[in-house]
């Protein structure tokens, strides 16, 4: 974060107000854990990824006789398959974090990904589509949603495998006032939900996808960063700005500690 940068605040009320004093811009734990800001995240971090030293974490247990044994620690973090991306930052090394890699990329340096993450695609046409920007914004069959979406700017829809699951969708963004507006806008007072990474895994939202096709999303940069299970809402977290930046994973706790990380090293930001 440069020093022109705009900081925002979020207070208790959920309203925001300028500081001089770097605050996370993250809203995704309760109003007294963003007023520490860093510190909190820094414990929230340290909870989610007790070591990176599997071979060394251990806990003592004692058996029927009173022996003492040390035993693997269950708690210990273990990266999953699709958390394996490493980025080579030019004149700046390696990293394995798209937040850093995306902040270098805006900063003009060059940024190549020497691995590739081993992300679980599930290619599906969904019968219905939820369209929270377009023309006009709606619940369609797929045969007729793309004319709602095509060709508008920041268009926002999602594919859902049931009728079910796309009514509850969108009566859920009806709610929250986050439909856009009928001639493509995008929504004037979103009421975004960003997940508390410091809880334990919430249950699905009704904008998230059902069962085993559902994913996490971390917005690093955007209109309100944090951490979202849908991609209706992230699309509308991330507003269309410039330099918004995000990325999606299968797994809650690597999703919460990507965007712990990010808020940390201050790449979190409202754009």
């Amino acid at each position: 974060m440069s020093d022109n940068d705009s900081v925002v605040f979020y207070d208790s009320d959920g309203g925001t107000e300028p500081s001089s004093v770097y605050q996370s811009p993250c809203a995704s734990v309760d109003s007294v854990d963003i007023l520490l800001a860093d510190e909190r995240y820094d414990a929230i971090l340290r909870n989610l990824r007790i070591t990176f030293d599997v071979g060394v974490q251990t806990v003592e247990t004692r058996d029927a006789e009173g022996g003492v044994e040390a035993q693997p620690d269950d708690r210990i973090y273990r990266p999953g398959p699709e958390d394996t991306t490493v980025y080579d930052i030019q004149g700046a090394g390696t990293s394995a974090n798209w937040s850093t890699a995306s902040s270098s990329q805006r900063q003009g340096l060059t940024v190549v990904a020497t691995t590739k993450r081993q992300k679980v695609r599930k290619n599906h046409a969904w019968p219905f589509i939820v369209v929270l920007v377009g023309l006009p914004p709606g619940v369609y069959s797929s045969e007729n949603a793309r004319e709602h979406y095509s060709g508008v700017s920041n268009s926002i829809y999602q594919g859902f495998p049931d009728n079910t699951s796309a009514r509850a969708a969108w009566t859920e963004a009806v709610r929250r006032d986050l439909v856009g507006t009928h001639d493509g806008g995008l929504p004037l007072s979103p009421r975004l939900q960003p997940i508390n990474i410091a809880a334990d895994p919430p249950l699905p939202s009704p904008l998230s996808l059902p069962g085993i096709y559902r994913r996490f999303y971390c917005v690093y940069r955007g209109r309100l960063p944090g951490l979202y299970d849908s991609s209706l809402e992230s699309a509308i977290a991330r507003g269309g700005r410039r330099g918004e930046s995000h990325e999606s994973f299968i797994d809650f706790r690597t999703s919460c500690i990507k965007l712990a990380e990010s808020i940390i090293r201050r790449e979190a930001a409202v754009v």
